[in-house]
């Protein structure tokens, strides 16, 4: 990651945070927000969303055992969703390194080979990150809602991204084997010596995995919307297209743990005009409760298994 590129990034996430804490300052109501909270269908709504929220982990999962044996390694999903459940949790860690290293470190120890840990991390990168901007501009469409009652131009700016991400979706489909054949140019050796492409199969059996990430989150974020009474404000389509296009900031920005603050101020701009000010700040504040109650709950269940997980999985379940 290049110096200005962190610079910009973490100007952006500051920026954001310090919005959304002036957000906060200004319109929180401790006795509106203590009143909403005691009501069993928010409690009951987020509840769901964290059920909801900790499939992440499972689809993850299922998605990264695909992407190994096209490496040739096999690993069963449940051991990949116990490793990915038990350091996920360092994201919470400053610095947004912490879940890397220690999920790369439990990962290798496991016997997984380095050179195909790499691979198969840049490519979940890639195709996460186009899942949610895919996702974040398919279901925004659908939902027909200005993002913030915004101008055209955010909306033209979200499609064109998708855009991009949908062909970069179908470059990765292309069957370049690691470790066949030779190929001639430059452009064929260099994706052959990193490692090949996910190709059609694997990418085809992925994709659905993280794209149901975004879902089932969105459908959390959707369902205590309800709760607080903007669910016919806020959709399922716009709910889901929110979560999905603020987690991309979070997740690229270095420095701000697990997106903390960033994701929320940028979550509240999307919002804004989608009900009444402290509903929206008390549905951000509540995602924000459900990702850090889906996290915690993942990781204890992984302690259960800790001492079930084997070095040698089968194929994935």
């Amino acid at each position: 990651m290049s110096r200005s590129w962190r610079a910009l990034s973490m100007i952006a996430a500051l920026g954001l945070a310090g919005y959304f804490l002036w957000y906060a300052a200004s319109r929180f109501d401790l006795a509106t927000a203590g009143d909403a909270l005691r009501r069993p269908e928010v409690l009951v709504a987020t509840f769901l969303a964290i059920a909801g929220y900790v499939l992440i982990y499972p689809f993850t999962g299922a998605a990264w055992s695909v992407l190994l044996r096209r490496q040739a390694v096999y690993r069963s999903t449940g051991e990949l969703t116990q490793l990915l459940s038990f350091t996920q949790v360092s994201r919470y860690v400053p610095g947004n390194v912490a879940q890397h290293v220690s999920r790369a470190l439990l990962g290798i120890r496991r016997g997984i080979p380095p050179r195909a840990y790499v691979v198969c991390i840049l490519q979940e990168t890639g195709l996460t990150v186009c899942a949610s901007v895919v996702t974040g501009a398919v279901m925004l469409a659908v939902s027909g809602a200005p993002l913030a009652k915004g101008g055209l131009a955010v909306h033209w700016l979200v499609y064109f991204s998708a855009m991009v991400c949908a062909a970069c979706v179908l470059l990765a489909c292309l069957d370049i084997r690691p470790g066949g054949e030779r190929r001639s140019g430059l452009w064929g050796r260099l994706v052959e010596w990193s490692g090949g492409t996910p190709g059609f199969r694997a990418t085809c059996q992925a994709m659905p995995y993280y794209i149901g990430n975004y879902l089932v989150v969105g459908a959390g974020l959707w369902m205590i919307a309800r709760a607080l009474g903007i669910g016919h404000e806020v959709g399922f389509a716009l709910a889901t297209a929110v979560f999905s296009l603020s987690w991309i900031l979070g997740f690229l920005v270095p420095g701000a743990p697990a997106g903390l603050g960033a994701r929320e101020g940028l979550m509240v701009l999307m919002l804004q005009g989608h009900g009444a000010d402290e509903q929206v700040l008390l549905l951000t504040l509540l995602v924000r409760v459900v990702s850090i109650a889906g996290d915690a709950l993942a990781f204890l269940a992984s302690l259960c298994f800790m001492g079930g997980t084997t070095r040698s999985g089968g194929d994935a379940a």
